[in-house]
């Protein structure tokens, strides 16, 4: 009988099969739900506006106002719904969209780069880093009383972009001297990541003793995880970048899948590892450190998203990391909802929503784990 000639496709084709769902079919239902997420996001809140009020919105923002009066005679639009909505809901839920989708491809991608599920921006100090980057611009920032708008913000993202990425390099750096393995670097990333976490925590509190008391309310907030709305042109160039960011990782799911399979093995088959952890720790640094500058620090969306997509289709990179992309934005627009919802008066910030649901997750991770 004559063998198939050895492929990383025939290589790669059972392992990557999926598991519950095909993947058209997970794209559907996440698609439906991510809309009915936004749809109740949106419609509910301290102020409760009605879908006709919304279509009121889009004609006033789009100029039909009068084409509709005239053709379905709609009443005039409502300018508090349209203050509110224009200025609070969607610019909040087009953030809530592009931080959880930025996130959780971030996780998928770290997640296969270190074929370790436990990988996430947070545990290995990425978030971390870029937090402690903000704080410190904004330390700086402060202290020589520097507020110009636009600009102001620009520097914050700088500052988080370079934090993260010199945490994540630190945290590569001491794994890889401290293990004899490639199965011991991913336990000691995993330890030094916590406590280079731990370090960087520790730099943005003591940040906060340079602040004045507005200044720290805002930061506190901020660093609990707050999707407070940005100015136009700030929250066109993060959904240009995330997007940049999301098609970067989907472009690597092709070495991601043959790295599933052990380094030697990819090393034969012509990935480029050492070119693939700049791409994956460069790209992450990007997308995390814009998250955390403009929501703050908004954990286990990078841990949770991927396995809820690995468990439903399978780990095939080509559809995990879009796949993580989609249920991290609806995990996030639903965790903003929720923040809204609690306390009538009082807007919870939404990191401790995402905690309060990832935590029990990462336990229930843990543990089934030890079982096998």
């Amino acid at each position: 009988m004559q063998q198939k000639p050895l492929t990383p496709g025939s290589l790669t084709s059972g392992l990557l099969s999926p598991r519950l769902l095909t993947p058209h079919r997970f794209f559907m239902v996440a698609g439906a739900l991510l809309l009915c997420a936004v749809a109740a996001s949106v419609t509910q809140g301290s102020v409760s506006i009605s879908w006709s009020e919304h279509v009121q919105f889009f004609a006033h923002f789009f100029r039909l106002d009068s084409w509709l009066q005239s053709v379905f005679d709609i009443a005039p639009a409502n300018e508090q719904a349209n203050l509110i909505l224009s200025n609070l809901r969607w610019p909040r839920i087009v953030l809530a969209l592009f931080v959880g989708a930025c996130l959780a491809s971030s996780g998928a991608a770290l997640q296969g780069l270190f074929r370790n599920p436990l990988a996430d921006p947070a545990l290995i100090g990425i978030s971390a880093g870029a937090l402690l980057g903000a704080s410190v611009v904004t330390v700086v920032l402060s202290v020589y009383a520097f507020k110009v708008g636009h600009f102001y913000q620009l520097l914050i993202i700088v500052g988080a972009f370079i934090g993260a990425l010199t945490i994540a390099w630190l945290v590569f750096f001491l794994a890889k001297k401290l293990s004899s393995s490639a199965k011991q670097m991913i336990l000691y990333m995993l330890l030094v990541g916590i406590a280079v976490s731990a370090f960087s925590a520790a730099g943005a509190g003591l940040s906060k003793y340079f602040l004045t008391p507005n200044e720290l309310r805002q930061v506190t907030l901020w660093q609990l995880g707050s999707l407070q709305p940005l100015s136009a042109p700030l929250l066109t160039a993060v959904v240009i970048i995330v997007g940049l960011v999301v098609v970067g990782f989907s472009r690597l799911h092709h070495a991601l899948n043959i790295l599933a399979l052990g380094a030697e093995q990819a090393r034969y088959l012509g990935v480029n590892i050492k070119k693939l952890q700049y791409q994956v720790v460069i790209l992450s640094a990007l997308g995390v450190g814009l998250c955390v500058a403009v929501a703050g620090l908004i954990g286990f969306v990078g841990l949770v998203a991927p396995h809820c997509v690995r468990l439903l289709i399978g780990p095939n990179h080509r559809w995990l990391i879009p796949g993580s992309a989609l249920v991290g934005a609806i995990m996030l627009v639903l965790a903003d909802f929720l923040s809204r919802q609690v306390l009538t008066a009082e807007i919870i910030p939404v990191g401790i929503v995402t905690a309060m649901i990832g935590a029990p997750w990462f336990l229930w991770v843990l543990l089934h784990s030890r079982s096998k």
